[in-house]
């Protein structure tokens, strides 16, 4: 269950640390000062959601259009889905030997409500990949392959000659989804369907809150621990801002950028606004009307 909210948004951190002025419900933000001949500007995405979002968003096309580099968490036309599959499936072992018969039964039952599909043809895919599917049916809007907002943005920006920039690799990200330990995965996996009308609601307020881009809301919900517990946190969100506020400058420097992460990257005392502030640049808010 922390996998599919943690991959669905990445939107957390404590609610101490999300108490966001209301003038500050923005997804945008400018990024000036230390040095930076011109502008770049910070969008936070949300993972399952369509390019439709930011289509009525004139300021933001506006950014968009003004920028000469797109970055993003990954270049989405690195994907090789022939390299990705063997990390998604199990060597030794099947998904009926690791639950046992009972589980399987059940986890049958529930992926063919949540998706239509029989659970035979996936009982070779790990427990975490497994999520992930179950994560992108579950979610309250229906986006197709490859028309996700992350995607498109950077389908949008090539098709103007603009640069593209991934802050990690396609290999890094699966490693960081797929790369516990089974038991890890299993117990996460029967989390999710202990927890599935929980899981429902959670992901229909979280997609409520950020179409709204109430951030303040976003963060009150992902501060219950029964969701996200500190360790995906440090994995999923904090070590990563730490690495890319690394790259960042010289890209800035460089080129005018416009940098569309996962939301939850944003926002906190370990987020991207507060650690670039204290690297010493200058952020404001920008409305998207």
């Amino acid at each position: 269950m922390r996998k599919f909210l943690l991959f669905a948004v990445l939107f957390t951190t404590l609610n101490s640390a999300f108490a966001q002025k209301t003038k500050d419900r923005t997804l945008l933000w400018e990024i000036s000062g230390n040095g930076l001949k011109k502008p770049s500007f910070l969008f936070g995405t949300y993972h399952l959601i369509g390019k439709q979002f930011i289509d009525t968003m004139p300021a933001l096309q506006a950014r968009l259009a003004e920028s000469t580099v797109i970055v993003g968490e990954l270049l989405f036309d690195s994907l090789d889905a022939r390299k990705m599959m063997p990390m998604m499936v199990m060597r030794d072992t099947t998904l009926e030997q690791l639950l046992g018969p009972e589980q399987y039964t059940k986890l049958g039952n529930y992926l063919k409500d949540v998706s239509g599909m029989p659970i035979a043809a996936l009982n070779k895919m790990k427990p975490a990949a497994l999520q992930l599917l179950i994560a992108a049916y579950s979610s309250p809007i229906k986006v197709k392959d490859g028309e996700g907002l992350d995607q498109q943005l950077q389908v949008q920006g090539n098709a103007a000659g603009k640069r593209l920039v991934g802050l990690e690799s396609a290999g890094f990200q699966m490693n960081m989804l797929l790369g516990e330990s089974l038991a890890k995965q299993k117990a996460a996996l029967l989390k999710t369907m202990a927890k599935s009308e929980e899981l429902k609601t959670q992901g229909l307020k979280l997609y409520q809150h950020y179409i709204r881009q109430e951030t303040d809301l976003l963060g009150r919900l992902f501060a219950d621990r029964e969701f996200i517990d500190e360790d995906d946190l440090e994995k999923m969100l904090y070590r990563r801002n730490r690495n890319w506020v690394q790259q960042l400058p010289a890209i800035m420097q460089q080129d005018q950028a416009f940098v569309a992460v996962g939301a939850g990257h944003l926002l906190g005392d370990q987020g991207l606004i507060v650690l670039l502030r204290k690297a010493g640049y200058t952020l404001r808010p920008l409305a998207t009307n």
